[in-house]
């Protein structure tokens, strides 16, 4: 998409603030976008709604009241926002870990 950086003479002498608007929404724009892939990978990524869909995943299906006529299967938050962002075309970012030793523990134990 290309970027206006100039006035466009061809829009007239009132061009320029539009012009200036334009760059501004952009810029907006591009950061939400960067936001959303951040906070869908963050939620897409996290442990502790992974363990909750493992946790959810065993308890079989939800039923719609207590007559256990109607039921659905559940719904993983991780998963449908998965599917959405990709529907939109958002790419998730996964978050930075912060690995850290753990002090008084020999290596040697684990291999």
């Amino acid at each position: 998409m290309p970027v206006a950086t100039a006035p466009n003479p061809a829009r007239g002498v009132n061009a320029y603030p539009e012009d200036i608007r334009m760059l501004r929404l952009e810029r907006r724009v591009k950061t939400l976008e960067r936001t959303l892939s951040a906070v869908g990978g963050l939620l897409a990524h996290c442990d502790d709604l992974a363990l909750l869909e493992r946790e959810t995943c065993t308890i079989g299906p939800v039923f719609l009241d207590g007559s256990f006529t109607s039921y659905r299967s559940p719904l993983l938050l991780r998963t449908d926002i998965q599917r959405i962002m990709a529907e939109n075309g958002f790419s998730l970012t996964p978050p930075m870990h912060m690995w850290k030793p753990v002090s008084g523990v020999d290596a040697d134990v684990f291999s």
